[in-house]
């Protein structure tokens, strides 16, 4: 009993520092829409969709439209974002690493700097990492356009 206890608390040791590093700072609720289009077939049977493999598959846009909601403490209220990404092999295929992913973000104009970067912050929450590749932004050159969305 005291080895499992001390598992318990080893374990919590180690992950609520990384959870509390991930998220955002003060409360999330946030309601909205979300659009996802990638260049492979999504919804089809595994003999079509496995052939595609590793062919196609590595593009991706995803778009954001937040209706209400923070993130942080910062309202996000009818500001949107846009992810253009290509991944280093097919998105979904549990065999291979979708990184380093190249993206381009477009973030709505009429965003605060505050937002932008709450926007950008929520989006790479989001995806699991695919937009939060650190070579692909330091490494290479990082595209920030804000339009109105």
């Amino acid at each position: 009993m005291k080895l499992l206890n001390l598992f318990m608390v080893s374990c919590l040791a180690l992950i609520l520092p990384a959870l509390a590093a991930a998220g955002p700072v003060g409360p999330v609720q946030i309601t909205g829409k979300y659009i996802e289009a990638r260049t492979a077939d999504v919804y089809t049977g595994p003999c079509f969709a496995n052939s595609e493999v590793n062919l196609t598959g590595q593009e991706a846009v995803l778009g954001w439209r937040v209706d209400k909601g923070v993130w942080g403490d910062v309202k996000l209220d009818g500001l949107s974002i846009v992810a253009v990404v290509r991944a280093n092999s097919t998105l979904g295929d549990p065999y291979a690493s979708p990184l380093p992913a190249k993206t381009v973000l477009i973030l709505d104009e009429r965003a605060t700097p505050e937002q932008r970067e709450a926007l950008m912050k929520f989006a790479k929450a989001q995806t699991g990492g695919l937009l939060s590749n650190k070579s692909a932004t330091t490494k290479k050159r990082s595209i920030r356009r804000w339009q109105r969305i």
